[in-house]
This record gives C-alpha cells, structure tokens and sequence, in this order.
C-alpha cells in the first residue's frame, strides 16, 4: 500500500514538493519509492489514477527532497489488517 490507504495524499511535505514539480502527491510517493529501488504496484479502479501512477515513473526528486520524504517515516504502521504477515 504505497499510499498507506491515502494518508500519504494528506500530508504538508509531500503535497508541497507535488506543487513544485507541478504534480500529484502520488506521483511524488512512487518517484520516491522508484529513486530508492523499492517496487511499489499501487492499484486503482479509476483510469486517471492509473495514468497518474505512471506518471511518476518519469518524475525525478532531488536528494534534498528525498532526505525530506524519508525523514517523514515514523516508525508506524498504517495499513495493518488482521492478515498481515509480521514484518517488524
């Protein structure tokens, strides 16, 4: 869940670094999980969502915006259903 079941679309830091590459927040995730050779597979019912998706395989962060993104992990599990393996 790339986008931790939309919370990632609400946060300050990653909508701002979207506006400056005149972009959608993420989009900014993706690139950021791309440019840290995580393989992310978001998935969407809605065909501009897809395309979206695929626009941030083209969109290329600093490393200043990197640090930023990664500083924002705060240890904690957003997405952790019932079924989920135990990975911490």
């Amino acid at each position: 869940m790339p986008l931790a079941v939309g919370k990632a679309l609400e946060d300050d830091t990653l909508q701002r670094i979207a506006e400056n590459h005149n972009a959608r927040t993420p989009e900014v995730v993706l690139a950021w999980l791309r440019q840290r050779d995580i393989v992310a597979i978001p998935s969407s019912t809605k065909r501009a969502h897809l395309a979206s998706n695929l626009k941030g395989m083209d969109l290329f962060l600093s490393d200043n915006e990197l640090s930023e993104i990664t500083m924002l992990n705060s240890n904690h599990r957003i997405a952790d259903p019932d079924f989920a393996p135990i990975w911490d």
